[in-house]
């Protein structure tokens, strides 16, 4: 079964609306079935993201992907304690195959949770998540 998705978004850089159309598509991710946008464009490639934002294929991230994601998402700069909390969470994805939750973060990453949220406001982990290029932690909203 196929689903379109019309979305409005505000650009944070411009302040400009953009209409974005998602073709969502079921897809299987890791042993499970997941659900696809089929491509946004991040730095003039064409990358799959499910109907989280995550990417699909962990394969497309490098550092400047990342980067521009972090400005999508409204940071406009990935300091040091940013690039902690991200390689952290590929290094624990690549361990064990789960993306690590707001509570493993806290405990293990050497970052506190009001740090956190300061650094990746409105949900940390499911924002890190998404500019590592790591699927939604579980448990996430």
């Amino acid at each position: 079964m196929i689903y379109i998705m019309l979305k409005y978004d505000a650009n944070h850089i411009n302040h400009a609306y953009v209409l974005r159309i998602f073709v969502l598509i079921p897809v299987k991710r890791s042993g499970k079935m997941s659900t696809v946008v089929v491509t946004i464009e991040v730095l003039g490639k064409s990358l799959g993201v499910d109907a989280d934002g995550n990417l699909v294929n962990m394969d497309d991230w490098n550092e400047n992907i990342a980067c521009e994601i972090a400005r999508m998402e409204g940071i406009e700069e990935l300091s040091e304690k940013h690039w902690a909390v991200i390689n952290f969470m590929r290094k624990i994805y690549a361990e064990t195959g789960d993306t690590p939750s707001i509570r493993r973060l806290t405990k293990e990453s050497g970052i506190d949770t009001k740090t956190l949220y300061l650094l990746f406001p409105k949900g940390p982990a499911k924002k890190a998540a998404r500019i590592a290029g790591l699927p939604k932690p579980k448990g996430c909203i």
